[in-house]
């Protein structure tokens, strides 16, 4: 059970001003589709990742405070947090109870992966409820210190350009033939159509899907 003790402050994983100066757009007439357009783009990258969805409905790559609840059935080496990169871990309690130092676990930031610790030798984690409360996340763009990839980033705003596109046609040309003068075929419309990303904007996303067991 995955809940958020503090929401991320933001949730849109570009800018309007970024878009518009990407798009080549002055003026605000375009501006709340362009809003709209964001929002729904960022929530399909997140859907795209893997970002693990939270009890109140809500995943995001932002950063977030939020508390994590196993209930392990079967003994295990490790477990792992749903969302990622993890900023810190504040407490680890086993069984509501027993509160773990950070001597008594080992901590992989990038994946998740939390590995029980025995002293020195590493352990396994019983049958336990174990709850962890931690934040994770990136600081997102229009935030102070923004950290998030680039390259995320960049696979929205080539979304963002289908889709707007897509009312005449799409920006995401496939092939281009010329034989008795001109064959195009486009990508689909991206968000409609899953699966459809370009092989482009997936070689920009997959190294930040988030794999989980």
């Amino acid at each position: 059970m995955l809940s958020v003790v503090t929401k991320a402050p933001k949730t849109g994983l570009t800018t309007l001003s970024t878009v518009k100066s990407a798009l080549n757009i002055s003026g605000t007439a375009q501006d709340p589709y362009l809003t709209l357009l964001i929002d729904q783009a960022s929530t399909f990258v997140c859907d795209y990742l893997g970002v693990a969805q939270a009890e109140d409905g809500t995943k995001t790559l932002g950063h977030e405070t939020l508390q994590e609840t196993f209930l392990l059935r079967e003994c295990r080496s490790l477990i792992q947090l749903a969302r990622v990169p993890i900023i810190a871990v504040t407490s680890i309690v086993e069984d509501d109870s027993h509160a773990l130092s950070q001597d008594d676990y080992m901590l992989t930031k990038a994946t998740g992966f939390i590995r029980r610790m025995r002293g020195s030798a590493p352990g396994l984690w019983h049958t336990h409820k174990v709850t962890v409360s931690y934040s994770a996340g990136w600081v997102l763009p229009d935030e102070e210190d923004s950290n998030l990839p680039a390259a995320i980033q960049a696979a929205v705003i080539d979304i963002i350009k289908n889709e707007r596109s897509a009312r005449t046609r799409s920006a995401d040309v496939k092939v281009e033939d010329i034989p008795d003068v001109m064959r195009t075929e486009y990508f689909a419309n991206i968000m409609n159509t899953p699966g459809a990303v370009s092989p482009q904007t997936a070689a920009k996303l997959d190294p930040y899907i988030q794999y989980r067991p």
